[in-house]
């Protein structure tokens, strides 16, 4: 949200269940050589677990909820 969002506002956070999106889900090194979640085809709606709005502060920094494990 920092680097590509920093000062947008009414932007959300979108949790997935990654189980329910099976083999189009695929774990990736990164630049740094973290891991990323890349998806391969349509995101399946029925995997959406939570929709939770992604609040811009004053700085323009936005306040990230904490997710269900």
């Amino acid at each position: 949200a920092r680097k590509h969002y920093h000062g947008q506002t009414g932007l959300f956070l979108v949790a997935i269940d990654a189980n329910a999106l099976g083999d189009a889900l695929r774990w990736e090194r990164s630049r740094n050589d973290e891991l990323f979640p890349h998806l391969y085809g349509e995101l399946d709606l029925g995997a959406v677990v939570e929709i939770l709005d992604l609040r811009a502060r004053s700085d323009g920094g936005h306040d990230v909820p904490e997710l269900k494990p």
